[in-house]
């Protein structure tokens, strides 16, 4: 069996509320851990006035507070007795308590409390500690405010990614797309609070997002599928029932138009065609004419002689000239992109004697 150690503290523990975060108290806070620690090797047998006593860490009263926040207390115990705590809430100018924790908390000295199903207005905390003897302490705060007005919430942006980060203006069939929604005002709001339809790409109507930090949230969705044919759709985001938000983006599954105008098949001379002929054969710098279309738009044009890359721009191109030193037989390439990753490829083989 341990030993006896017998402790003879000779105040109450109720007094040490009319001085909170003093100097007194935190030597007794200190005095009460060595105890606990000691425990382990004696018994320790303590005589007092009483067994236990709370004090409310936050709120303490003045206090402005929204959202989902987290009461705290701090117990001041002797005897080391088991406790539950049991919280309540009033309104100002209201005579009766509303219990806040529907489940007992046994040794706690926390609990989360949802804010938002109160109206807004002034509240005190009260927190009843009562031990299994039966034993019972309390402290209760002063007058704090619950604002979760929330009309001044807003998504402010919205932007598609590709699997490489890059912004996309389009979406297409198969691809792994990533959507983002950025909020001005919107700390207090959690990942469960946050929707999205997404149903035109096949998701579910109502997705909450993977990721959200109070400023942005992220879907990432993969393999998606289209709904519609090709052209502009509709994509939002709900924050919860306040603010709603929708973008416009254009599904197309339709790779681009190309064709090359010039040249073609004869015999040029200084950029001139002079007379027909089976194959292309120029003399002298030749000028290319490109056509190219999109429902979207081109997005990127690359210009290849043979394997090599001669020539890559934003946009489309429609005339090229090949003003370089080149001899003999060569491909030239065309390739255009359109802003949902979809391209198209036209070529023509030359026989070209540049000398400048």
């Amino acid at each position: 069996m341990k030993p006896n150690i017998t402790v003879d503290l000779k105040y109450d523990l109720s007094q040490l509320k009319k001085s909170r975060y003093s100097s007194y108290k935190r030597s007794i806070q200190f005095f009460l851990m060595v105890l606990l620690i000691i425990s382990s090797s004696f018994n320790i047998v303590v005589a007092t006035s009483a067994d236990i006593a709370v004090d409310l860490a936050f709120p303490l009263g003045g206090e402005k507070i929204s959202g989902m926040i987290n009461l705290e207390w701090t117990i001041f115990f002797i005897n080391f007795v088991q406790y539950s705590s049991h919280l309540y809430f009033s309104e100002e100018n209201e005579d009766e308590w509303h219990k806040i924790n529907d489940i007992e908390l046994w040794n706690a000295l926390n609990f989360t409390w949802d804010t938002r199903i109160l109206d807004d207005g002034k509240y005190q905390i009260k927190i009843v500690i009562v031990t299994k003897e039966d034993y019972i302490t309390s402290d209760t705060s002063d007058y704090f405010v619950i604002d979760n007005d929330k009309s001044n919430v807003k998504i402010v942006d919205m932007i598609v990614l590709d699997s490489s980060m890059a912004e996309r203006k389009a979406v297409r069939n198969a691809e792994d797309i990533r959507i983002e929604a950025f909020f001005d005002n919107a700390d207090d709001y959690i990942l469960s609070d946050i929707s999205a339809d997404f149903s035109v790409f096949g998701f579910d109507s109502y997705e909450n997002p993977d990721f959200f930090n109070g400023f942005m949230a992220a879907w990432n969705l993969t393999n998606v599928r289209c709904q519609t044919s090709d052209g502009i759709v509709h994509i939002s985001v709900q924050i919860g029932d306040i603010e709603e938000y929708s973008m416009s983006i254009l599904i197309d599954n339709t790779e681009p138009q190309l064709s090359i105008a010039r040249p073609t098949t004869g015999i040029y001379i200084f950029n001139k065609r002079i007379v027909p002929f089976p194959r292309c054969l120029c003399i002298g710098a030749l000028t290319l004419e490109i056509n190219s279309d999109d429902l979207g738009g081109v997005s990127k044009t690359d210009i290849y002689i043979d394997s090599n890359l001669e020539y890559s721009v934003n946009g489309d191109v429609s005339i090229w000239e090949i003003d370089r030193r080149l001899f003999g037989v060569h491909m030239i390439r065309i390739v255009v992109y359109d802003s949902a990753g979809n391209k198209a490829e036209s070529s023509i083989t030359i026989n070209i004697f540049n000398f400048f």
